[in-house]
């Protein structure tokens, strides 16, 4: 005697829509990740822009610090050729500090 039995539903035999979706109806997929590369240049252009402009900034910056120095070092040297002891409190160089232990 040959009972057929019914096969048993398990994972692999359930039924989905996978199968029955082609690539053309998931054309969504693809705008959906133009989008994001699309925001991401947008973002990233934006990010170098505002680093472009932030180290022009610091440009600007150090060329007046230089020129201050320039005016403050010119000063301390008229008024050293006026007085000797002046002459020994301007420092030409930063030569840094030294630690004793």
């Amino acid at each position: 005697m040959n009972i057929l039995k019914k096969p048993i539903k398990g994972l692999g035999r359930i039924r989905t829509n996978i199968d029955k979706s082609k690539s053309s109806d998931q054309s969504y997929i693809a705008f959906r990740r133009i989008a994001c590369i699309e925001m991401e240049r947008i973002r990233l252009s934006i990010e170098k822009k505002s680093g472009i402009r932030r180290l022009e900034q610091i440009d600007v910056r150090i060329q007046e610090l230089r020129k201050e120095k320039e005016v403050l070092l010119k000063i301390a040297n008229d008024s050293c050729a006026n007085n000797d002891f002046a002459k020994d409190l301007i420092v030409k160089e930063a030569a840094g500090f030294k630690l004793k232990y």
